[in-house]
């Protein structure tokens, strides 16, 4: 091979090898320089109001409402958002009472969605014109405030603390959620032959004599039995799941 061609090779290949080192260089600068910006925006965007907690979401509450539950949680626009501890938020709404489980995460943008998971009010216990919910372990919670209402289950009248709320309360969690929606007001009426005896008011104006022991189960055949009174025309009165099942006409319809 001709000396003078490996020379004049060589010597062309020079200014594409500084050339290509200089693009390189000015690669790895723009890398650096762009890095550098970044963790000063970063920087900036943390301690700047941007970086605080911007929405709060919360879902599946029933009983405990949405102000409650913020207060609860402390949480705050003043916040950091990336400061804020989940696991901590988490374990001061687990302290409420209504509540059974909770679910929260964080999501862009600067927003924390809550559910919330609470125990069913299975009825309220009225006491000296307050309401007291209980919920399906038999646990009777602080009274409702002037703002709450007693809704979606039966209120409990004449009864005191004891043995006989706690049969009720084992009988009330077995009963469909449709056809407890549907009991006014549970009255203790106990008599010489049935401690157990109770009075039932119901929504649609019919009432129902029945006993502790079997009310979820008696219970259960309400709606039908709603039903066929309804088709052979009978007026309200009072419908008798003791032991068997009859009718009986109100004393205003006699």
């Amino acid at each position: 091979m001709n000396t003078n061609n490996k020379v004049s090779s060589i010597e062309d290949r020079i200014p594409r090898l500084k050339e290509l080192r200089k693009q390189k260089a000015n690669k790895r600068l723009i890398f650096y320089i762009s890095v550098f910006f970044l963790l000063i925006a970063f920087i900036v965007y943390t301690q700047s109001p941007l970086s605080n907690l911007q929405e709060i979401e919360i879902s599946g509450n029933i009983y405990v409402s949405d102000e409650k539950v913020i207060k609860q949680s402390e949480l705050t626009n003043e916040l950091n958002f990336w400061e804020i501890d989940l696991n901590i938020v988490r374990d001061k709404l687990h302290a409420l009472e209504q509540v059974s489980d909770v679910k929260i995460e964080k999501n862009w943008y600067n927003k924390i969605s809550i559910t919330i998971e609470e125990h069913r009010h299975i009825a309220y216990l009225q006491i000296d014109g307050k309401y007291f919910p209980i919920i399906e372990s038999g646990k009777i919670l602080k009274p409702l405030s002037e703002k709450e209402w007693a809704v979606n289950a039966p209120i409990l009248v004449n009864w005191e603390q004891g043995e006989d709320l706690q049969a009720l309360a084992e009988q009330l969690v077995k009963i469909e959620q449709s056809i407890s929606g549907r009991i006014s007001e549970i009255h203790h009426v106990p008599s010489d032959i049935d401690p157990w005896r109770l009075l039932l008011f119901m929504n649609d104006g019919y009432e129902v004599l029945a006993s502790i022991g079997n009310l979820a189960q008696n219970i259960s055949f309400y709606p039908s039995i709603l039903e066929e009174l309804k088709l052979e025309g009978y007026p309200e009165g009072i419908i008798h799941l003791e032991v068997g099942s009859y009718f009986e006409y109100a004393e205003d319809n006699n």
